[in-house]
């Protein structure tokens, strides 16, 4: 087995909608991604949970 194999990693950037949520904090959707949804209390949270989405 040949274990000395090169990973290449690609860093995508996709356009993100921040809907602010009822609760008060934001939603975050992405016009090219719809099944893509996450959320976060603030409008850095949800940056960076759209980051990790």
């Amino acid at each position: 087995m040949n274990y000395n194999q090169t990973i290449i990693m690609k860093r995508f950037t996709f356009p993100a909608i921040l809907t602010p949520d009822n609760d008060g904090g934001f939603v975050v959707t992405f016009r090219d991604l719809p099944e893509a949804i996450t959320q976060g209390d603030t409008e850095q949270q949800a940056l960076i949970e759209a980051t990790d989405c």
